[in-house]
């Protein structure tokens, strides 16, 4: 059957087809000038319960768009009558820029089209307007785009933070935002130099910031992660696709900013994707010749330097966390009550089930480690991921409307110069296993704990990798392995690299049974949507398999080889507190002391006391501890209104109301060294008989708070001595 079809000169498409141009062309050409648009055009598939016949974006979108370009490059060839014919065809289904339109009920109330939907809509009947002359639809059209880079609060667009929502709860920043991102790059490059159309005097000014600061930090040699990509995973080459597209984007709109920063900040990160990029795809070939030309004079230019490889950053209005350096990027995917955990829609993403549970992606100099990942990976075991042992049926949250959503409140984190905390209040897709996961990342590092519980059987996978051969070596203590591993108690584990830079090692900070394997995998990319392409990938997977409860604690080393892995300390790797209340870790290295926590679960009135510091709220903090003492607080659940803490007795407030998770940080004089029965160097605080040094703690005590009933929280900066909320603490922890 073809994917175009004719019926008494009426077009007919395919539902989920491609759409030639080729093909319209001719449509359009042929001699009847009789021919037009008619719908809803013939179905060829039975329609979902309530949602059309999966071909409406066809409709809607690609053949108006298509029009559009065919029209301006053909329009001499055209009559003016046929011209009208196209236009009021390409109206009957896209009659206003603001709306998506339900075909196949015309009595429905039309949905307002937001985010890389609503630049579509906007820039189809933008055209259509100055293609036909028509001011009015042309006025209409670009100025609804006014607002489209407005910071929102809820559903789809651009939050603060520069996380990008589509379809009200779906992480899109590359696949929804390349549509926007691409939309508005093209009407700029129309627009440019027009007195009518300005865009310097709506949102669109923001683009260059935006497209720095919400698709940049994804782009890791070249690839765009796949954590921010939808449902699109299951589209066959994305990651370079996207990846290159962007790099493009970038280069045009490099030429279109008179701010100096701005324009470097592009120019620094197309020089540094074409580079990193090699020789494994070729960026300098793009399918705009402006682009290409930029590219060209961008890397033949010795002023524009490399973009800085060091970056820790959260997407809280997102649940994504990115961490990179010259070597390596880790990074994690997450959901919770205010984001989805996957969308699968139109025979898409079948098997995405599980890549929003806290999913870890490991990118490394080995560029082909997510290349043929989807359609080859055990979507049972993906790392970073504690699961249920079950079956699960292919789309089985089919639909933009049916998403899941979770009742954890408690995902995001903090961070501070480049060192980052994350935690994860998690529930299974069943709620019949939940548990608390942290994160602790440093420069070559990310110490990972956790605990789970479940009456059933449940899998914790903290290892799924690609290999570039299968006969690559791993280590379990010391002893390579040839085989398939089961329930032996691990210590240490490490998987060679092949040249590339990329080994990676575990250090089990306590015995764990894992469960170890190495595979080769096969599969197609028709198994998991609607593209095709048979793929073979070797694995290395490693799990732990529990009946009720686990506690998991291990570090993750990049970039070292096997002789620098067995060589590292892990003593400087501490769990101080680890349940389902809290998770508290110190980590040394060159005379730094870093405490860092997630507090899942305080008891009403309850704080937590680390060192010269108390904490009295649900929150994740950071304390970095050298010749001063720097402070990182924030509010995962982003639900609080204050995040309320003391140093040295002074009790401080965080209006945390509208910061979205964002980070708080704050700078202290540390105290004046004593000398002490601790010895020379420890930096004491005395609270309430406990002695607590900075440097190594000796100890963490939670206090419970004496109610109250008369007055609010004390104000900021009052002085806890002449309080009378502090009672002593139930529970003191010698570390």
């Amino acid at each position: 059957m073809s994917v175009l079809m004719r019926r008494e000169n009426t077009l007919i498409i395919e539902p989920g087809s491609d759409i030639s141009k080729i093909q319209i062309i001719n449509f359009i050409l042929l001699p009847n000038s009789k021919k037009h648009f008619e719908g809803p055009p013939l179905q060829l598939t039975p329609p979902l319960s309530g949602t059309g016949y999966q071909n409406q974006w066809q409709w809607q979108i690609a053949v108006p768009e298509i029009l559009n370009n065919i029209v301006i490059l053909i329009k001499d060839r055209i009559s003016n009558n046929l011209l009208q014919k196209v236009v009021l065809s390409s109206r009957r289904f896209m009659p206003n820029a603001s709306y998506l339109y339900n075909l196949y009920n015309p009595k429905a109330t039309p949905s307002l089209s937001t985010g890389g939907n609503l630049v579509d809509t906007a820039r189809i009947c933008f055209l259509r307007g100055l293609i036909s002359q028509n001011l009015i639809e042309a006025d209409y059209s670009f100025h609804s785009l006014d607002h489209i880079l407005d910071f929102v609060t809820t559903s789809d667009g651009f939050y603060k933070d520069y996380s990008f929502i589509q379809h009200r709860v779906i992480v899109a920043s590359a696949s929804y935002g390349y549509t926007l991102f691409n939309g508005l790059t093209g009407i700029i490059l129309i627009i440019n130099g027009s007195e009518r159309y300005n865009y310097t005097q709506s949102s669109l000014q923001h683009i260059f910031k935006y497209i720095i600061e919400a698709e940049v930090p994804f782009i890791y040699k070249g690839q765009m992660m796949n954590m921010v990509n939808g449902r699109a995973i299951c589209r066959k080459e994305q990651e370079y696709r996207n990846g290159g597209l962007f790099v493009g984007l970038m280069a045009i709109l490099s030429d279109c900013t008179n701010d100096s920063v701005l324009q470097n900040q592009l120019k620094q990160a197309v020089k540094t994707q074409v580079l990193q990029a090699k020789p494994f795809v070729d960026f300098t070939y793009q399918d705009s010749q402006i682009a290409n030309i930029n590219i060209k004079n961008i890397m033949q230019n010795s002023n524009i330097t490399l973009q800085p490889e060091f970056l820790h950053k959260r997407f809280s209005s997102m649940d994504r966390v990115v961490h990179r350096r010259e070597n390596y990027a880790f990074a994690i995917a997450m959901h919770s009550n205010r984001v989805g955990d996957y969308e699968s829609m139109d025979g898409e993403n079948l098997h995405g089930w599980y890549t929003g549970d806290g999913m870890e992606y490991m990118y490394s100099n080995y560029q082909e480690q997510y290349t043929d990942f989807f359609p080859t990976v055990d979507p049972y075991l993906l790392q970073g991921t504690t699961e249920l042992i079950v079956h699960r049926n292919d789309g089985e949250v089919d639909g933009a409307m049916n998403v899941q959503m979770s009742n954890a409140t408690f995902v995001g984190g903090t961070d501070l110069n480049g060192t980052g905390v994350v935690g994860m209040e998690f529930y299974n897709y069943n709620y019949k296993l939940s548990g608390f996961r942290s994160w602790f990342m440093f420069e070559q590092s990310v110490l990972v704990i956790a605990q789970y519980n479940s009456s059933e059987t449940y899998r914790s996978t903290f290892l799924n990798r690609q290999l570039e051969k299968l006969n690559q070596s791993v280590f379990i203590d010391g002893v390579e392995i040839s085989k398939e591993i089961k329930a032996y108690n691990c210590s240490k584990l490490f998987v060679e690299g092949t040249g590339h830079n990329d080994s990676v090692g575990y250090i089990f900070l306590k015995k764990t049974e894992i469960y170890l394997k190495k595979e080769v995998r096969t599969g197609d990319w028709n198994q998991i949507g609607t593209y095709s392409g048979a793929a073979q990938k070797n694995y290395v997977t490693g799990y732990i398999e529990k009946t009720n409860g686990l506690q998991v604690q291990y570090v993750i080393v990049f970039g070292c080889n096997k002789q620098q892995f067995e060589l590292i300390n892990q003593a400087k790797y501490k769990i101080i507190q680890q349940n389902n209340s809290m998770h508290i870790v110190q980590y040394e290295e060159s005379n730094i002391t870093y405490i860092m926590a997630n507090i899942f679960n305080l008891s009403q009135g309850q704080h937590i006391k680390i060192q010269n510091f108390s904490v009295y709220s649900n929150c994740s903090i950071l304390i970095r501890v050298s010749d001063q003492i720097q402070l990182s607080i924030s509010d995962p659940t982003q639900k609080q209104s204050f995040l309320n803490y003391s140093y040295n007795n002074q009790l401080n407030e965080v209006n945390v109301s509208l910061a979205a998770g964002a980070s708080f940080i704050y700078n202290f004089v540390a105290p004046s060294k004593q000398k002490n029965q601790c010895g020379v160097g420890c930096i004491v605080g005395i609270a309430l008989g406990v002695v607590l040094t900075l440097i190594g703690i000796t100890s963490l005590t939670i206090f419970k708070l004496k109610k109250n009933h008369n007055s609010k929280f004390i104000s900021k900066s009052k002085d806890i001595k002449n309080s009378t909320i502090l009672k002593a603490g139930t529970t003191n922890i010698l570390i």
